[in-house]
Order: structure tokens, then C-alpha cells, then sequence
């Protein structure tokens, strides 16, 4: 064996490892999950809900306003390094009837691995769950995702009849911003997690809402603009500027396009739905 022939061997053997190594790794790298870390205001402490799926007791939050200006159910699907209670003093601010906040698994001390196809499952008999104890349908139904919870909530709401969508920083798939970081890898072949909101956006007709961090150093505002492109349904957005991946919720305007995009989600008994939110960009 020559040593020209000997190095290219070493390389595709690296290459290769390198490979298996990502491979075996990606759960971790998708899904950093906390532990349980809860940080939730007093009045929230009476809120606490279990509901059992899968074998699994789910922990979460379910915050219910018989004074509400809106009817409905919110259901939140986290990102990827969050203990969902550290929303609930926001969500508290959110003018819904029900408001609920549920761990996925492996996160917030519920047991189990997280993986795309669990968490959609998850996402979905939860749902159910909490139709039943409210008593809220479909159509008075939204569901809000941030970052890789937009794909567990876009996935999610497929085949049903709800409301709409609440998107934060939501992204087109995992598979494009993995093969934008990892580019020498073979991205299509290993990942298991590809969450594909893009083949989800050309056949769904729910409403979608989308507030974009436009200064997102994780997920690109040009993944937005993307999937509200392919977007088949009615779809608004709206561009928080100067805004970061992890501070768009700490932007002036954060509560104000939530709040827009509620009424226009789940508009209140006999008001038309609000008119679009300017972007904020301009």
C-alpha cells in the first residue's frame, strides 16, 4: 500500500467515525433536556396537572381564567433547552380560558427519550387529554411552539381542525440547519430527527402565526420566511428587530404580537379578528 493510498485510507476512516459519532449523538444534540427546574409563580403552584400516556406520567401546568376575553385552550411545546415552567409568569399573561405547559418526555424530571416521532405522539394524546378535561374542541384550539417546538407543534396539529398555530422562531426543518452546520456530513442519511415543517406547510389549511427573532443566531430569520412561503393556509408574521433565538420573549413587542395573533387565533366572542400586526422590522 502506497502512502498516498494509506493516507486516503486514515481520512475515510476518521470521516467515517466522525460519522458513527454524530450518528449516536444527535439525541443529545437535538434534545439537551433540563432537569427539573421549576420556577413558577405562586399562583401557579395549585395548577400543577399529571396526565399519564405511554406509560409515562407527564408533569405540566394547566392555568384555567373563567374571566378570560378568550375561549379556548393554548397547549406549549418547548424548545429544546427548556423546563416549560420558566414561562408560566408569561403565560400568565396570556387572555385564554386554558392555558397549559406540559414537559416532554425526558424533560422537567418526566422520564423517558425524547425523539421526533415520541414527542408528535406525545404532543397529540395530550392534547386529547386536555380537550376532555376542559371540554374545548378543535376549532377553540391553539397550538404554540418555540424553536424545535414549532416542528413538534406543526407535526402535531396535521390531520385536525384547530384553530391555528402560534410559532416562535420557527424553523423550516432540523435537516436545513443541520446541513448548514454540519456540512461535511451526510445529513439526509443519519438524522433521525428531521422534523420537516416544510412538507407539513404545503397541504395543511390551519392558520399559522409567526413571530421572528430578527437577529436569531440560532435559527435564521430566512427559515421563516421559508416555511410562511410554503406556508398553504393563512399565514401572518412578524419580525421582532434586534431580537436574539433566546431573547425574543424580552423584546417591547413580544407581548403585544402574541397578543395579535391571539385575537386573530381565537378571536373573542363577537369581535372580528384583529387586523395584521405591522412588522417590526420597518
Amino acid at each position: 500500500m502506497t502512502a498516498a493510498t494509506l493516507a486516503v485510507v486514515v481520512v475515510l476512516g476518521v470521516y467515517l467515525v466522525l460519522v458513527v459519532i454524530a450518528f449516536l449523538l444527535q439525541r443529545r444534540l437535538i434534545f439537551p433536556a433540563p432537569g427539573a427546574n421549576p420556577f413558577f409563580p405562586p399562583a401557579w403552584e395549585g395548577c400543577r396537572i399529571s396526565i399519564e400516556h405511554d406509560g409515562i406520567a407527564f408533569s405540566g401546568w394547566i392555568i384555567s381564567n373563567t374571566q378570560a376575553r378568550r375561549e379556548g385552550l393554548l397547549l406549549y411545546c418547548g424548545g429544546n433547552g427548556e423546563e416549560v415552567s420558566w414561562n408560566c409568569e408569561t403565560f400568565a399573561d396570556f387572555d385564554v380560558a386554558h392555558v397549559a405547559l406540559i414537559n416532554y418526555r425526558g424533560y422537567g424530571g418526566t422520564p423517558g427519550l425524547p425523539s421526533e416521532r415520541a414527542l408528535v405522539a406525545d404532543t397529540r394524546a395530550l392534547l386529547d387529554e386536555l380537550q376532555h378535561r376542559t371540554g374545548v374542541a378543535d376549532e377553540q384550539t391553539v397550538l404554540m411552539g418555540r424553536s424545535i417546538g414549532t416542528g413538534v407543534a406543526v407535526q402535531a396539529a396535521a390531520g385536525r381542525r384547530l384553530a391555528g398555530l402560534l410559532l416562535i422562531t420557527p424553523l423550516a426543518s432540523v435537516q436545513r440547519l443541520a446541513a448548514r452546520s454540519f456540512p461535511l456530513l451526510p445529513v439526509r442519511w443519519i438524522l433521525r430527527h428531521p422534523f420537516d415543517n416544510l412538507a407539513v406547510a404545503r397541504s395543511t389549511e390551519l392558520r399559522a402565526e409567526m413571530i421572528v427573532a430578527g437577529n436569531d443566531e440560532v435559527i435564521p430569520p430566512g427559515e421563516a420566511a421559508l416555511l410562511a412561503q410554503a406556508w398553504a393556509g393563512p399565514c401572518e408574521s412578524v419580525t421582532l428587530s434586534g431580537s436574539g433565538h433566546n431573547t425574543v420573549h424580552d423584546h417591547p413587542g413580544y407581548l403585544a404580537a402574541v397578543d395579535a395573533a391571539l385575537d386573530r387565533l381565537l378571536p373573542s366572542a363577537g369581535l372580528a379578528p384583529a387586523a395584521t400586526a405591522p412588522d417590526s422590522s420597518a
